[in-house]
């Protein structure tokens, strides 16, 4: 078994040969983008390589530190990728690295090892650091790195849409990661970024980002209204260009995540909502209870057998004051009595439901009490006695 000083010390290796990976990483390419530097630059940029390996290292040791787990728990990837976007966004000698990975990125000199080249220019601080350096547009169709740096910098609708077309006809190499990219480019025609993701074949992973652009059309948003993904459908149904038939079909979805979406959703018409108070779902209920603004059935759900629709329907602030009053004073279920007891105005009934406590204890209708500004100070005494007492027996 491994002491916590070896692991202190396999840590310390491991971060140790990162950064040196890195060092060397940068060096290569650097003498790659470099072959014939003379004129200082080469030195300039490799203190900057330095600098940046350093606080890579020193950002893992802290890291390690930090969490106190196992070396096997320690998401390296993350913490690097952390580091890099920090190191771009704060360090003030980053511009002569970011000048290599712009040079070495259009010149194409890279390979594998270099692929968090591409995350890094992923990183909005170092987009900005990249498009100050290197205004001109990159060019599409030499190499894939190339290709991702220009769908996502490219702002012409007439280039991009040409983009579009090279990967549905095959001439340029498609990969996911890049279609994602030049979908999610506001400034790709929406009709074209529609057209992209169905050449995946059924493919639905990019869904995504067709729905979170804000041009996303109604048509499109109701083919993914019934997605399995509870995310997928939060977005479509609070997305403006959602249609109300859309939201209405969803909200009799048999998937808890789709109605779920729709009926929470702002733009969902209140006789709509009051229309499914009856559902035998509870979880449509539950949802009725919160955000339905008719006092009838608002009374109706107070009384219904789950708790947490009764509790919903206390806290909603169209529920009539009789009602909260009629719950605190002979519902059962704790849960529901705190709630009622948040809103009470009477300071009468706070300080029957302030003696409750001393039947049946209660630490959340105990604070209820005390914070509750309607509440006398004989209710708060109490409240404050019964827990003292609590804690002395």
């Amino acid at each position: 078994m491994s002491t916590n000083k070896d692991q202190k010390d396999m840590a310390a290796g491991v971060e140790e040969r990162m950064a040196s990976d890195v060092l060397a990483m940068l060096n290569n390419l650097l003498k790659r983008a470099h072959p014939n530097a003379s004129d200082g630059s080469a030195g300039v940029a490799m203190r900057s390589a330095d600098s940046f390996a350093r606080d890579i290292a020193a950002k893992l040791t802290r890291a390690r530190q930090e969490t106190q787990v196992d070396l096997d728990e320690v998401d390296w990837g993350v913490i690097v990728d952390d580091a890099v976007q920090d190191w771009f966004k704060e360090a003030e000698d980053a511009a002569p690295l970011i000048k290599i990975f712009t040079e070495a990125i259009d010149a194409g000199v890279f390979d594998d090892r270099f692929d968090f080249v591409i995350d890094v220019a992923d990183c909005t601080s170092a987009t900005l650091a990249l498009e100050r350096l290197a205004p001109q547009e990159p060019k599409w169709g030499a190499d894939d790195a190339r290709n991702m740096w220009a769908v996502r910098r490219v702002k012409d609708p007439a280039r991009l849409t040409q983009m579009a077309e090279d990967i549905i006809s095959g001439k340029a190499v498609a990969y996911g990661l890049l279609s994602e990219s030049l979908i999610s480019n506001p400034n790709l025609p929406f009709e074209m970024a529609h057209r992209l993701s169905l050449a995946w074949k059924g493919s639905r992973d990019f869904g995504w980002p067709l729905f979170a652009r804000p041009d996303a059309t109604p048509e499109v948003l109701a083919k993914w209204s019934d997605d399995w993904d509870k995310e997928a459908t939060q977005a479509v149904a609070k997305h403006p260009n959602t249609s109300i038939e859309t939201l209405k079909r969803m909200a009799m979805g048999k998937h808890p995540c789709t109605f779920q979406s729709a009926l929470s959703s702002p733009r969902m018409p209140q006789e709509f909502i009051n229309g499914r108070a009856h559902s035998g779902h509870p979880d449509v209920r539950i949802i009725v209870a919160r955000k339905t603004k008719d006092p009838a059935i608002l009374e109706k759900l107070a009384a219904d057998v789950i708790p947490d629709i009764r509790v919903e329907a206390v806290q909603n602030e169209h529920t009539p004051a009789h009602v909260i009053s009629a719950i605190a004073k002979t519902d059962k279920d704790m849960s529901v009595v705190t709630a009622a007891a948040r809103k009470l105005t009477d300071a009468t009934e706070l300080l029957a439901l302030a003696e409750r406590l001393t039947d049946k204890f209660d630490e959340g209708l105990r604070r209820a009490i005390l914070q509750n500004p309607n509440s006398c100070d004989i209710a708060k005494t109490v409240a404050v006695l019964v827990s003292g007492h609590r804690g002395t027996s």
